[in-house]
């Protein structure tokens, strides 16, 4: 389970249980201990090139003046409740594990910085 506020709060969660509402629950809960914020700048959200990988699955995210996307519909949904919307971003994988995915995105997202950290 993957959340976002659109402002820059994200987290990810995972549940097991034997009924769905458990693992839902539990997922839920992951969640919650699992939030973090990233830098954002309401006008320039995306500012350098960052690649990142996890297992097999390679993430590209470039800086772009509006969003595009080449890859997964899921990767795109991820970033705009991120808050992310100036960049285009390139997915290469072999095997479609969404845990991987998740992974890589997360370890690509949480370097991003504004223009005030930069200068």
């Amino acid at each position: 389970m993957y959340c976002g506020n659109l402002q820059g709060v994200i987290g990810y969660g995972f549940g097991k249980g034997a009924d769905w509402e458990v693992a839902m629950e539990k997922a839920m809960n992951n969640l919650k201990k699992n939030l973090i914020t990233i830098d954002l700048d309401y006008h320039y959200s995306w500012t350098d090139k960052q690649k990142s990988k996890f297992q097999r699955t390679f993430l590209h995210i470039e800086p772009n003046k509006e969003y595009k996307s080449w890859g997964d519909p899921m990767l795109g949904t991820m970033l705009h409740l991120a808050g992310i919307h100036h960049c285009r971003f390139h997915q290469f994988s072999r095997n479609m594990n969404p845990v991987a995915r998740l992974y890589a995105f997360m370890k690509a997202v949480t370097q991003n910085r504004t223009p005030k950290i930069i200068a």
